[in-house]
């Protein structure tokens, strides 16, 4: 059987879920799989798990100054984390010409171990995942030195369709994710884009040299769900409440929380609890939805281990999105989400903002479209979706044969093309 490498920058991102689900899937199909990751606060430097052989690499300095902060309070950890702010800016500014890449150090090093264990393990295929871009420039030229070796990149993220810092502008984006990908991608033996980008590539990309060699797939996140029902009850909720739950970031440059807050603090229903589970950037527009929030309660918890997120899914009566307002920026939480079959509570800024075409095939959705400012009207359409639709659930099998592409196995039979 084959062996596979996977280069995942960031293992406990929402990008690292994705990569877990199709690693796990060619474990268990009988392939040898590989993974060069971040190291973590206080991480081992290699271990097996779950069949995989996983290294860690020493990450860019702020990430690791945030994983300090992460894990230690008091005044040392909020100079800390105010100084590695200050250094990403700097970094940032320093990088205009090469960016997206930052740290040419941090491409070495997955370089480094990727040829280090290409000379013990011989792998078959490489599969780094965007972002960022440093896994991208390590597979390139691991491809370039062993021109035998498969080489696959994986924009779960889209580069040249993609965000970038609020002071670029979208065609300065584009220009320059296309310069990369030109650069990157002309010895890629195939390329997984996320359907949400697909026309974004149909526009700008259709006559670049690697435009053939793209193949459109999804967020491999529909699976079987994983939480153990004989589990003890996640410690984080309220089960004698009515729990609607969100879990990531909310960046509000990306997914503002205003419009669900406000509806939130003006329902008349007893007992209902949202939770915010996950860093955010507008710290002041939640403690002013507490306040609003006479007759229920808005809570906010740090980041928790993707373990632990599972029981608190299988424990929410309701699963909150908040919408992007980035077209070509699926949130992949939605899938996992689908995966529990709870009902659905979704926002949307923009009118093709891009998880509507999914929540629009789940049958337990509720869509609020955040510009129309009908807080009335939805405030009563949410209450009546709470009455009505809690305790209920979707046949996930249904789902799994309709959005066939959003599963890990979709993304497996495409690389087993390549053998």
């Amino acid at each position: 059987m084959k062996t596979i490498l996977f280069l995942v920058g960031e293992k406990l991102s929402a990008n690292g879920i994705c990569a877990d689900a199709v690693m796990n899937e060619f474990s268990s199909m009988g392939y040898k799989v590989l993974c060069i990751t971040n190291e973590e606060y206080k991480s081992s430097k290699s271990e097996i798990s779950n069949g995989i052989h996983i290294v860690r690499i020493k990450p860019r300095l702020t990430y690791r100054m945030n994983n300090w902060c992460n894990n230690n309070t008091g005044a040392i950890s909020w100079i800390v984390r105010k100084l590695s702010f200050v250094l990403n800016k700097f970094k940032l500014i320093l990088s205009i010409p090469t960016w997206p890449l930052i740290s040419p150090m941090y491409a070495f090093r997955f370089y480094r171990a990727a040829s280090k264990m290409y000379n013990t393990s011989d792998f078959d295929c490489i599969i780094p995942i965007y972002t960022q871009i440093d896994t991208i420039i390590a597979g390139y030229f691991l491809k370039k030195k062993h021109p035998e070796l498969k080489f696959v990149p994986y924009f779960l993220d889209s580069l040249s369709g993609g965000y970038g810092p609020k002071k670029f502008s979208k065609n300065w984006i584009v220009t320059r994710g296309i310069k990369w990908e030109r650069r990157l991608l002309k010895n890629a033996d195939k390329i997984i884009v996320m359907k949400a980008s697909q026309e974004h590539h149909d526009l700008y990309t259709k006559n670049e040299g690697y435009y053939s060699r793209m193949r459109i797939l999804d967020i491999p996140l529909l699976t079987s769900f994983k939480s153990n029902n004989n589990s003890p009850s996640s410690k984080i909720l309220d089960t004698n409440q009515i729990n609607l739950v969100y879990v990531g970031s909310i960046p509000i440059h990306i997914r503002n929380p205003k419009y669900i807050l406000e509806v939130f603090s003006r329902l008349n229903i007893d007992n209902c609890t949202l939770t915010l589970i996950g860093t955010n950037t507008c710290p002041d527009l939640i403690k002013e939805a507490q306040k609003n929030s006479t007759k229920n309660r808005i809570r906010v918890i740090n980041s928790i281990p993707h373990a632990e997120v599972i029981s608190v899914l299988r424990d929410a009566d309701f699963l909150i999105n908040i919408g992007n307002n980035i077209s070509t920026m699926v949130p992949s939480k939605i899938f996992e989400y689908m995966t529990t079959g709870k009902p659905i509570i979704s926002t949307y800024p923009i009118e093709n903002e891009p998880s509507l075409s999914y929540l629009k095939q789940y049958p337990l959705s509720l869509l609020l479209n955040e510009n129309r400012e009908q807080i009335n009207e939805d405030t009563l359409k949410l209450e009546n979706f709470i009455q009505n639709s809690r305790g209920k659930s979707v046949n996930l099998q249904g789902l799994k044969e309709s959005m066939y592409y959003n599963t890990p196995q979709a993304f497996v039979k495409e690389i087993e093309t390549l053998f």
